[in-house]
């Protein structure tokens, strides 16, 4: 069915629906849809009506009015606009239903809110018939890509009931039936009206894959395959009635893909990518790296190699790819950052060594304190300190056992000094 997508056409007018579709020829189809209006999603008394691009005012072909004239007899709408649901059913597909289809929405008899959802069509592509045998192609019906993106659209054929050619010619070509306008070829003297579109697969295999870079809204349409043998040769088909594929162009809205940062490591340099999804290498887009840390624009190219510290750790960065209509996307990641091994190295190394030294230094202040013990000294673990002697004491002490002879006439002998020299002392002998 391809990718459903959101559609923002106005603020609070939004519609959620398929691009494109494909049923096979008498079999059917529901297509779910949801839509907004004037912001809200419930209402009263509205009418929703299906109808067929180009714009035909009377031509609808599915309503829930039904004083409306009905042009297609087995398309149905089958949702309730009342709860904003525009899901579509079609039973019994016939190739006379293959076309591009909007949805319009009218809110009670008055009109009050009414609104053209013309900005997301959906294409219904009818498959299954074949009109000559020997002739085949498989090929996707409905593909979808985001503006400025690229896809590839695989396609193999089978003509006069062979695969395998010499010297041939594939044309894609674009509906309407325009026998000059080719987007894409193999054959170099044709005059190519889309420079984005190439025929990547070989017509003298059987492969006519298609691939289309930097997708554009004037891309959007329906294209089919025509197949040329050698110039010798008679065969020659073209595919528009067995299958057309359609292009949808849509938002850009799908993130970038970066590239696995591994272990970040403070200090060493590390190398990030960022790239289109889808592995496009579209070059029309600017690339933008931000920064948590940084204000504005770090870095402005696809690839960057900066230098983290620990100080990025748990900081993000950002990268923004905005293609050539402005639209912008973008992804961000988180910095785990961790110490380096040479610096943890040597953390560890110096703790270890101051461990060992003061784990030695013990054992050497233990051991010589033993040997001090054991030859009888003291040592500063076993050592007393000394008793603490009063003045006061000491001083009772020396005078305790001095007589204390006094004449009774009560005269004073002064008492010679000890520290006077040795002849004084006998002088009178």
């Amino acid at each position: 069915m391809g990718n459903t997508g959101q559609v923002i056409h106005d603020p609070g007018y939004s519609i959620n629906v398929y691009p494109c579709v494909s049923v096979q020829k008498g079999h059917s189809i529901t297509i779910p849809c949801t839509f907004t209006a004037d912001g809200r999603n419930t209402f009263s008394n509205s009418s929703g009506y299906w109808r067929r691009m180009p714009l035909y005012p009377e031509y609808i072909v599915a309503t829930n009015d039904k004083s409306s004239d009905v042009k297609k007899q087995n398309f149905y709408l089958m949702g309730n606009p009342d709860t904003g649901d525009c899901t579509l059913t079609i039973t019994d597909a016939r190739r006379e239903d293959e076309g591009r289809y909007f949805f319009k929405f009218v809110e009670r008899k008055d009109k009050t809110v009414k609104y053209f959802y013309k900005k997301a069509i959906t294409y219904v592509a009818v498959t299954g018939e074949e009109y000559i045998s020997g002739y085949s192609i498989d090929v996707d019906s409905c593909i979808s890509v985001q503006e400025g993106l690229c896809v590839t659209i695989p396609c193999t054929f089978t003509a006069d009931g062979r695969n395998t050619f010499s010297n041939s010619h594939g044309y894609w070509r674009r509906t309407p039936y325009e026998s000059d306008y080719i987007v894409a070829t193999n054959d170099k003297s044709s005059d190519v009206k889309k420079p984005n579109f190439y025929l990547t697969g070989n017509p003298d295999t059987g492969d006519c894959t298609l691939t289309i870079t930097d997708a554009g809204r004037e891309d959007n349409g329906s294209y089919y395959f025509r197949f040329e043998g050698s110039k010798e040769s008679p065969v020659k088909y073209h595919y528009v009635r067995e299958k057309t594929t359609t292009i949808t162009v849509t938002d850009l809205s799908e993130e970038p893909v970066i590239s696995d940062l591994g272990t970040v490591t403070a200090g060493i340099d590390k190398t990030v990518t960022c790239s289109l999804p889808g592995n496009c290498s579209a070059t029309s887009f600017v690339f933008q790296w931000k920064k948590s840390d940084v204000s504005g624009i770090w870095k402005t190219s696809p690839t960057i190699t900066f230098t983290p510290s620990l100080d990025d750790h748990q900081k993000t960065i950002t990268c923004e790819i905005t293609n050539s209509k402005g639209k912008t996307t973008k992804k961000t990641i988180l910095l785990d950052v961790y110490e380096s091994k040479f610096t943890i190295g040597l953390l560890i190394g110096g703790t270890i060594i101051a461990i060992a030294i003061l784990f030695f230094g013990i054992i050497f202040f233990v051991r010589r304190n033993k040997k001090k013990s054991d030859l009888g000294e003291p040592s500063i673990l076993t050592r007393t300190p000394p008793k603490k002697i009063k003045v006061e004491e000491k001083e009772e002490e020396i005078y305790e056992n001095v007589s204390a002879v006094r004449p009774k006439d009560g005269t004073h002998y002064p008492m010679k000094a000890i520290d006077e020299p040795e002849e004084n002392i006998y002088a009178n002998s």
